[in-house]
Order: C-alpha cells, then sequence, then structure tokens
C-alpha cells in the first residue's frame, strides 16, 4: 500500500497531506517551519545504549516532526547552520558538502541561492523516493581537490565505517582553511576510550554491542582527539550556552546534546 501510494503522490503532495492532517499549535518544527499537533518518538530500544549513555542514541519521546521527519538532532544541525555559520552573510556561494542528507536539511539549502550545495551518499539510490539528486560519495576516497568545501555536514555517519580514520582525513582534506565540518556521531558518556570492531559483520551482534545493525563502534571521550589527529581544530559547541535554555526548550533539541565542530 504504501508503495502504490508513494507512486501516484509525489513528496510534495505527501508532505501537504502531513502538513494539513497533523497541524496544530503543540509543538514547531524550526526545519520545516510547521506547526503541528503531535510529534514521533525516536532512538533504538538496544540496552547496550541506556548501559553507556549513549548521547544520540537514546530514545527520546515526542521527537520526530510527522511533516519533514527531522529529530532534535536534525533541527539542532539545522539551528547551528542558520544561525552560526556563514550561509547569506557572503557576495559568493558558499560551497556545501552534505553526507547522508537530512531531507528537511537537503530539501531547505538545496534552494538557497547563496548555497553551491552538493548531497552525497554511498548508495544513493535509496533516497531516490524522498531527494534527488544525491551523487555517489565514499567518504573514504572522496572524489574533490584539496580545500573544495566551505562547509562540511556529516552527522551520525563515522560510526558506520571501519576505517573512520581515513574518512576523518578525508573530510579535513576537502575543507577549505577557514571552513567547518559538523561531524556529529553517537557517544558515550560513560566510555573514556571509544569501543569497536570495524570488520564486525553480524547485524544482530552489531546491533547488541553497538545499538545499531550497521554501527561498527560507540564513541567515547576519546573522540577529540581522533579528530584532531586527522588534522582538525576541535570545539565542542553547546547550545544551551550559546542560545540559551529556553530556546533548546523551543526547539525540542536534547539538552545533553552538543555539537562536535572540526576546523581548518
Amino acid at each position: 500500500m504504501k508503495t502504490f501510494v508513494k507512486k501516484i503522490l509525489n513528496k510534495d503532495v505527501r508532505i501537504l497531506l502531513r502538513r494539513l492532517f497533523y497541524y496544530g499549535q503543540k509543538y514547531h518544527c524550526n526545519v520545516c517551519d510547521n506547526n503541528v499537533k503531535t510529534m514521533f518518538d525516536s532512538g533504538c530500544p538496544f540496552s547496550v545504549l541506556t548501559e553507556l549513555d549513549v548521547i544520540g542514541g537514546e530514545p527520546i519521546p515526542s521527537d520526530v516532526c510527522p511533516v519533514c521527519f527531522s529529530n532534535s538532532r536534525t533541527r539542532l544541525l539545522f539551528q547551528y547552520i542558520r544561525t552560526e555559520t556563514r550561509i547569506g552573510s557572503l557576495p559568493s556561494p558558499v560551497s556545501v558538502l552534505h553526507i547522508a542528507p537530512e531531507y528537511g536539511i537537503f530539501s531547505r539549502l538545496r534552494t538557497e541561492k547563496a548555497v553551491d550545495y552538493r548531497a552525497v551518499d554511498i548508495d544513493p539510490r535509496g533516497y531516490r523516493d524522498h531527494i534527488g539528486g544525491v551523487m555517489y560519495c565514499d567518504v573514504t576516497a572522496i572524489g574533490d581537490s584539496d580545500e573544495s568545501f566551505d562547509l562540511i555536514i556529516c552527522s551520525h555517519v563515522l560510526e558506520h565505517i571501519p576505517d573512520d580514520r581515513l574518512a576523518i582525513g578525508e573530510l579535513y582534506r576537502v575543507l577549505k582553511r577557514g571552513g567547518t565540518a559538523i561531524l556529529q556521531v553517537p557517544i558515550s558518556a560513560s566510555l573514556p576510550s571509544t569501543v569497536e570492531d570495524p570488520w564486525l559483520s553480524d547485524p544482530r551482534e552489531r546491533e547488541r554491542r553497538f545499538g545499531q545493525h550497521d554501527h561498527v563502534r560507540i564513541y567515547g571521550a576519546d573522540y577529540t582527539t581522533r579528530l584532531q589527529e586527522g588534522g582538525f581544530l576541535v570545539e565542542t559547541f553547546d547550545p544551551k550556552s550559546r542560545w540559551g535554555e529556553a530556546l533548546v526548550a523551543e526547539l525540542r533539541l536534547n539538552p545533553r546534546e552538543k555539537l562536535f565542530l572540526g576546523r581548518k
């Protein structure tokens, strides 16, 4: 039934129908700019995420926008991009590389005249039903020349990649001097060091050990060290300190989540 509906109704029509059906004044999504009466729960049910206190993987009630499906981490990303980056403030377009693009952010940035925007993924075919124009990219072997992008958005990607250090090095290479890479990962608040098994192939064992069938690690407090070893100057951005607790609550952000930023 879902496949049939997708065939007869394009993405824009489906979004319009969801906007009408879920309209209300209880919540607001800053990504799609809609007021809605409900939000969906998010998170994975695996016990390791609770045991290791993983920020970015824990269950969060009333978290996902029913219109654009943005969750708290997507709202955090978009708010940061909108208020803290140079997009819209420079006379020439800002070059953006968006890896594994979130639909809500994709739909906003691709229409910005001041943005030279490219969305990429290791499996572009997975986006055909809801995002057009995603290009192939292996983050461990990015085809672009050195210092190609002003802004890189790489959220919840590195935990999927066996050789994450190679990927980090590539992201650093293609980032322009003075540029910013947003490098979000689910991260344990209790682990001093990352736990990983990069070549583990059993999906069920990955779920048990890392909280998702396609994850190969859970990052610990040494995550920033990995980024620094890849060349980045690392900054941790705290939304509560910068924007205040009232805005964090209004946007329904995860109050424990901070942004990991790589500078060059």
